[in-house]
């Protein structure tokens, strides 16, 4: 099986490209994102991790 890695302008749908976020958003997803990655606890289980960072992308997108 090889592997295909795809630049994030490939990778991106082309409506999304003409999108520009706002520094404050950019700012905002950077701070609640190192809060989230510090306060995970690498020795739950997978499925524990995964629940609370999809929680929390939940939360921060539904603030936007």
């Amino acid at each position: 099986m090889t592997e295909n890695y795809l630049s994030p302008r490939k990778a991106l749908n082309k409506a999304y490209l003409k999108v520009k976020p706002a520094r404050v958003d950019i700012e905002s997803f950077r701070k609640n994102l190192v809060k989230l990655l510090d306060g995970l606890d690498e020795t739950e289980s997978e499925e524990h991790i995964k629940g609370t960072s999809k929680n929390q992308l939940l939360i921060y997108t539904s603030d936007c």
